[in-house]
């Protein structure tokens, strides 16, 4: 049995060792550490065995025992997974009739060799020879077993003396487990994998077919078609980093998966493994566009924020798929089974012709009341998606509420106004005046009275039976916000403009409690449904929850990128949901403070949230004129998707081409391997949106300018900022860096580019220039040329102006030297990319088609080819010497901002405001998941560096992309002719989304 000295023993041995293999600065992924645990693990109990049994003189392959345990641990762990349970069980020898039976069978005669170890012994030989041997030949002994196991499926991991007392940890009588559930995990996943990995051909060599069809014969009886992962998240956890590991024993796991998925067109024996390993390769974000899935069948497969684009999806068996906000622009879903399927939102209800400021759910949760800057208040049948009440205003309404008993409305304006409807007639009930516009007004919790709060700071109170005025608060010098009735209508509570929120009795007009520690305004408050903690959320982009006893705040929300406008408890108080200016509506946990669920899809700021009465769904209200309703169950996430927070505004290539950055308005730098998309690193030294990047020579470091005025250098590896650069007194837009990276040219709003040396970290010079939004060194280092609405180039000889390039009509965003140094590129406000010779002066190309702003260009390595890409969300590609465009890549749901070249040309990685980051390839015929087959040669190493005939006749396809499109379910393109299971609304839904039926 494992004891307490043994854990510490082995925690200390881990960790020198975890700290030799990965040095400081180097990422450590959960499955290393736990690879790292588990290896030493198993060598510290397979030396205690050993030991104990040279004490015997009983020599053993100490090798051989640590596979032995390691396989020991893998199946038990699967077993564990098979039975939804963390406690294997040993049965004790009672004198029942099937024991009895079963050593009458298998020991009629007791071994006597050793009384304290024989029987371990013997055991854990069997148990070697069967996991280590290829051969393994079925006895009497075996059968008996396997009998033995129907009548109970822990007995074949307790035989003798019990191998498994030694490595788990004894939780009760004859009851053991793992250290931690982890380990269990763990172990199952590996099982899993190996399983998979282990299946080998008759002969290697074969074609594909050939490949196939021996793979799909074994594919039903692999442990991962055994049980439904969905339930077990972390083993799919453990399964993706697998995928993503970069050592050779794994190059064949994606593949496979792909392979049973293939296997299930024909073998419905292959669904719930299919389901798997779908559910697995989108975790692991693998690619999944312009795949051929005509007949796969994968019930139950959980693909949200799926990217799909382009799949053939015809015939297939997707009953019970989770759809939320997946990406199938272009997806062919023919004649698919959709049954039970899970798109995670509802049809939206459109009709208000501007901003909806406000949302509530009548008392029954069947309809819904909004209200506009259109003027108007609408109600709505949620069952039908229609509206069946409309009701005009005088004055734009930020507010609109039920009464509690649901036959009247309360809503105030801008008009000063406070006023009440009859829910039926439309008709106006009250009208009540203030002195200046209404901030906020509510229902008492009895439904007798109503509060408002006024711009110059007055509270006033009203009797709704009867009209008449009550008294009120009359000028609360610090200004107030928005006001709430406590649960026994005795209090309320206000937000005032210092940030703070006060607690006041309404008959003494004595405050109670004061609740400090917002750092802006607060927006909103809420009581929990106990009535002790109130739920707040502010323009300081947090959450936070208050003791109402104490006035101390007792858990902090952080993740909204900008102002929290509404944030409301679940019915059970157990998850909040808020939403804000970043266009997300996000769900938290209020026990641990983290978040649990982001949903996206609105296209403009989300103004209002609510949860429904029984906490199911959620809606949500937006500047966008719409009211959308979503699934508020929250699934545990398959994996979080790495990926920006805010619009990608640039990209490069490492020199090396193994790596990626990307600077965002997130604030942050992340780092991309090219061949998975996977996220390696985010560094977070700017304090504003990143508005440039470069690799400095060698690929080490990084250099970054920002909205924060800064300019800084940051180690890739250690992800420590090494040099910082302050002088420019606004928006820094571009930079560049010498040929010998020895100095920075850097363009700034503040009308100068100015000079940095990187040695002495200091600048060198300073170039006055209007409006300078990109700059870039000439390929010998001794002048820059710098975009303004011409093109000027700056002698850093002489420190004059020596020419000036003249044919945009607008400002110009980007300049690129060709690599021959022959000519030069530039893209501008105007759409227009032109080509210039940089000797004569003289304009080479003028090349059209983008019909918005151009963001950025790039030359391919070979300079033959240019790409561009533009606010029009589309990237094009051209021929340099003709001056015409070759092709153009589209995908992108927003502008797109940056793009980069790889190295050796093959590739194009671009970035949008969209949030996400596409790799583009030129497709060379070779199929990428065939790795087990023949030439097992990568895409990169068969494709040869870019060139015009090539970018003629070769097709571009995406190959990966990492972020979310922030735009919610992606229909747009998608076909659903003759689909069967989908429910009315659903197809409404698909229609509003851009499918077709």
């Amino acid at each position: 049995m494992v004891e307490e000295p043994f854990l510490l023993r082995l925690i200390l041995t881990v960790l020198p060792e975890l700290m030799k293999r990965h040095p400081k600065g180097a990422n450590i992924s959960r499955t290393q550490v736990y690879e790292a645990f588990n290896e030493q693990w198993i060598n510290l109990h397979a030396h205690t065995l050993s030991n104990k049994l040279s004490d015997l003189r009983i020599q053993v392959n100490v090798n051989k025992m640590k596979i032995a345990l390691q396989k020991y641990c893998e199946e038990l762990g699967f077993e564990m997974f098979l039975q939804a349970s963390q406690v294997a069980t040993e049965r004790t020898l009672d004198a029942s009739r099937e024991i009895d039976s079963f050593f009458k069978k298998v020991d009629p005669v007791m071994d006597t060799k050793s009384e304290k170890f024989g029987n371990f012994f013997d055991e854990f030989s069997k148990f070697i020879s069967r996991t280590i041997n290829d051969d393994v030949h079925e006895t009497k002994t075996e059968d008996s077993f396997a009998e033995f196991s129907r009548l109970h499926v822990w007995d074949k991991y307790f035989q003798g003396d019990s191998l498994a007392k030694c490595i788990l940890r004894r939780l009760g009588k004859n009851q053991y487990s793992f250290l931690h559930k982890s380990f269990q995990e763990y172990f199952a996943a590996h099982a899993i994998i190996y399983d998979i990995l282990s299946w080998r051909p008759t002969h290697f060599g074969l074609n594909n077919n050939e490949f196939q069809r021996q793979f799909q014969e074994k594919a039903h009886t692999f442990k991962i078609n055994s049980k439904l992962l969905n339930e077990d998240m972390e083993v799919i956890y453990f399964i993706v980093e697998k995928i993503r590991d970069q050592d050779e024993k794994f190059v064949n796991l994606k593949s496979r998966l792909l392979r049973i998925i293939e296997s299930s067109k024909t073998n419905q024996q292959v669904q719930i493994g299919a389901s798997n390993a779908a559910t697995i390769l989108n975790a692991a974000r693998a690619n999944l566009h312009d795949q051929n899935w005509d007949n796969i069948q994968i019930p139950h497969a959980i693909l949200d924020m799926a990217f799909l684009e382009g799949t053939t999806l015809v015939n297939a068996n997707l009953n019970n798929v989770s759809f939320s906000q997946a990406f199938l622009r272009n997806t062919n879903f023919k004649n698919a089974k959709l049954k039970g399927v899970n798109f995670g939102e509802y049809p939206y209800l459109e009709g208000h012709s501007d901003a909806i400021t406000s949302i509530h759910y009548s008392p029954d949760g069947r309809t819904v009341v909004s209200g506009s800057t259109d003027k108007t208040i609408r109600i709505w049948d949620l069952e039908s998606r229609k509206e069946i009440q409309k009701i005009n205003h005088t004055a734009a309404i930020h507010q609109v509420q039920y009464s509690p008993d649901g036959k009247h409305i309360l809503s105030c304006s801008i008009d000063a106004t406070v006023r009440i409807w009859d829910t039926t007639s439309g008709e106006l009930f009250r009208h009540f005046q203030l002195e200046d516009t209404v901030l906020h007004a509510q229902y008492s919790f009895s439904g007798h009275m109503i509060v408002a709060c006024s711009k110059i700071g007055n509270i006033q109170f009203w009797d709704v039976n009867s009209g008449r005025a009550l008294a009120g608060f009359n000028r609360i010098e610090i200004g107030i916000q928005s006001v709430q009735f406590s649960p026994d209508d005795s209090m309320i509570l206000g937000c005032l403009k210092d940030s703070t929120i006060r607690l006041w009795n309404i008959n003494s007009k004595k405050e109670v409690q004061v609740f400090k520690g917002h750092s802006d305004l607060i927006k909103t408050v809420q009581y929990s449904h106990d009535k002790r903690t109130i739920l707040s959320c502010s323009t300081d982009k947090t959450i936070r929850i208050w003791d109402v006893e104490s006035g101390n705040e007792i858990q902090k929300f952080v993740g909204h990128l900008f102002a929290v406008d509404m944030a409301q408890f679940s019915p059970d108080d157990r998850t909040i949901v808020s939403c804000s200016k970043d266009r997300t509506i996000r769900i938290w946990n209020v026990e641990s403070g983290r978040e649990s669920n982001s949903l996206e899809g609105h296209l403009g700021n989300v103004t209002g949230v609510l949860y429904s009465s029984d906490g199911s769904t959620i809606l949500s209200c937006s500047v966008d004129k719409t009211i959308r309703r979503w699934d508020a169950v929250t699934k545990q996430k398959l994996i979080k998707l790495d990926g920006h927070k805010g619009a990608i505004k640039n990209i490069r290539f490492s020199p090396d081409g193994l790596t990626i950055a990307s600077g965002s308005a997130d604030k942050t730098i992340r780092i991309w391997d090219t061949m998975t998309g996977r996220e390696l690193k985010k560094l977070e030294n700017h304090t504003a949106t990143i508005c440039d990047l470069h690799y400095l020579p060698g690929g080490h470091t990084l250099v970054s300018c920002s909205v924060d005025g800064t300019i800084r250098i940051c180690d890739v590896s250690s992800e420590r900022e090494i040099k910082k650069f302050e002088g420019h007194s606004n928006i820094i837009m571009g930079l560049h860096y010498s040929p010998d990276g020895g100095n920075i040219v850097s363009a700034g709003f503040d009308n100068t580019v100015r000079i940095w040396d990187v040695r002495l970290e200091k600048e060198i010079s300073k170039i006055t220039a209007i409006s300078p939004l990109s700059v870039q060194y000439s390929p010998d280092g001794r002048t820059i040329l710098i975009g303004v609405t011409d093109i000027r180039v700056y002698d850093l000889v002489t420190c004059a102006f020596t020419k000036k390039f003249k044919g945009h009509e607008d400002l110009v965003y980007s300049i690129h030297f060709s690599p021959d140094r022959q000519h030069f590129s530039s893209c501008s406000f105007d759409k227009t990319i032109r080509i210039w010779n940089f000797e004569s002066g003289k304009q080479i190309h003028c090349m059209k088609g983008h019909s918005d702003i151009v963001n950025e260009i790039q030359y391919s390595p070979d300079g033959t080819i240019l790409a561009s890409c533009s606010n029009d969300k589309t990237i094009r590609i051209w021929d340099v010497k003709a001056g015409k465009r070759i092709t153009t890549l589209r995908g992108h749901s927003g502008p797109v901002c940056g793009i980069s070249f790889s190295p050796d040309g093959c590739s194009i990685v671009s970035s949008s405001s969209d949030r996400t980051i596409r790799l583009w390839v030129v497709d060379s015929g070779l199929d990428e998941q065939r790795s087990d087959v023949g030439n097992t040669k990568t895409v990169k190493e068969n494709l040869k560096p870019s060139s015009s005939y090539l970018w003629r006749t070769g097709q571009v396809r995406r190959k990966w992309q990492v972020g979310v499109d922030g735009c919610g379910l992606t229909t747009v393109g998608s076909t659903w002719e003759g689909v069967s299971g989908l429910e009315h609304w659903q197809k409404l839904l698909v229609k509003q989304r851009g499918g077709k039926f």
